[in-house]
Parts: C-alpha cells; sequence; structure tokens
C-alpha cells in the first residue's frame, strides 16, 4: 500500500499534488494481481521440483 495523507471527502482519493501533501493511491488489482502471480509461479517451480524459500519480516 502507498503512503497516506490527506484525501478529498468527495471521491475518498487522496489529495493530488506533492504540494498538497498527496499520497499515491493504492488500486485494487495491484494488492490481489502479485499474491495470485506469486503462488502461480510457486506452483509451476514445484512442479518441475525446484523449492521456494521465502523470508520475510
Amino acid at each position: 500500500m502507498g503512503s497516506t495523507g490527506p484525501i478529498n471527502n468527495l471521491t475518498k482519493q487522496p489529495s493530488e499534488g506533492r504540494k498538497l501533501g498527496g499520497g499515491i493511491r493504492s488500486r485494487y488489482i495491484e494488492r490481489v494481481a502479485v499474491p495470485y502471480v506469486f503462488k502461480f509461479l510457486a506452483t509451476e517451480l514445484a512442479a518441475m521440483d525446484i523449492k521456494v524459500h521465502i523470508e520475510a519480516q
């Protein structure tokens, strides 16, 4: 997810521009697509007998 900042009450989106202290808009597809694609990649690698090790904080 992106940084947070002032939000426009009408559109529920971050204010535009650095001058107004606007933030990055988070899009639903970006939050969903990456885990699905990674799961698919890990499954394909497992089918080829390649193990995936992940270290996360």
